[in-house]
């Protein structure tokens, strides 16, 4: 298991300065939030840069460039009804992404996260399901001999672990989709995470956390959220992906700044992961 943030925290941030903070606070990796080529929006959108600097940079800091976190969802609805199916693009959510994917490519980026997104009018979420499916798999085709994997993230309708995995399993294409799961959104919808990655299995591959005190962003750890109950949790249960901490200053530009929210994280990840692997030191010594 390793731990990385999301740029949202931190959107006045140049990439280097990303990379220079994540290593000096201990992190193993970083997300970046991204909306698209030409927006200014972040600093240290890696759709800004020439990506081979950015493999560089980080490589050469031992860190991994995570992710592409993007905004990109394949729910717009079908109008009129069934003819637009014939007369509409179905392609175009999937060549949007395919630019991202070969940005993550040039960076050595493993992922690009993506959303389903949400139901219309009286729509049933199976309905929504049978309309996103076929577009979420042109973008997973789009990933093949790429080396990157699309991330599916829960939000909108499709908030739980189950509302996702008949989006998975209609979709994905030789192991190419895995799933982004937000803790405080499957909680909100009354989702734990062991269900969620009972659910899941390995095709978990990033697990989302936040803080919140009074309902504004917090210290991590030092919040409502559980977020050393959560990390205790990922670790018993051996979670070999990756922990994405989101602190949402990019929304919230009052918030408390990055540093001051992120830097007590690798040190409460630390201990977590030193308490489960002392009894296994001890039961290999006896």
């Amino acid at each position: 298991m390793r731990i990385a943030f999301s740029t949202s925290a931190c959107p006045d941030w140049t990439v280097e300065t990303v990379a220079a903070k994540a290593r000096a606070m201990q992190f193993d990796g970083v997300e970046f939030r991204s909306f698209g080529p030409g927006s200014t929006e972040i600093a240290c959108d890696p759709m800004l840069s020439e990506p081979r600097k950015i493999d560089r940079l980080f490589s050469g800091l031992g860190l991994t460039p995570l992710s592409i976190a993007t905004s990109l969802s394949f729910d717009e609805p079908i109008r009129p009804p069934v003819i637009g199916r014939v007369l509409k693009d179905q392609a175009v959510q999937a060549r949007k992404s395919k630019r991202f994917v070969l940005q993550a490519s040039a960076m050595d980026c493993p992922f690009v996260r993506v959303f389903a997104f949400q139901t219309h009018g009286k729509e049933s979420l199976a309905a929504a399901t049978k309309r996103i499916v076929p577009r979420l798999f042109m973008a997973v085709d789009g990933c093949a001999k790429t080396g990157v994997r699309l991330l599916l993230e829960n939000g909108g309708s499709f908030r739980t672990a189950a509302d996702l995995k008949p989006l998975v399993r209609g979709a994905d294409l030789d192991g190419l989709l895995a799933v982004s799961y937000s803790v405080p959104v499957g909680r909100a919808a009354g989702e734990s995470l062991e269900a969620a990655m009972d659910l899941l299995g390995e095709k978990l591959q990033i697990v989302k956390i936040k803080d919140f005190k009074d309902g504004a962003p917090a210290i991590a750890g030092e919040g409502d959220q559980d977020v050393a109950g959560t990390l205790d949790l990922l670790a018993s249960r051996d979670f070999r992906g990756w922990v994405v901490y989101e602190h949402d200053r990019l929304w919230m530009p009052e918030a408390l700044s990055p540093e001051t929210a992120l830097e007590p994280l690798p040190r409460l990840f630390a201990d977590v992961l030193g308490r489960h692997r002392e009894p296994e030191a001890a039961h290999a010594v006896a």
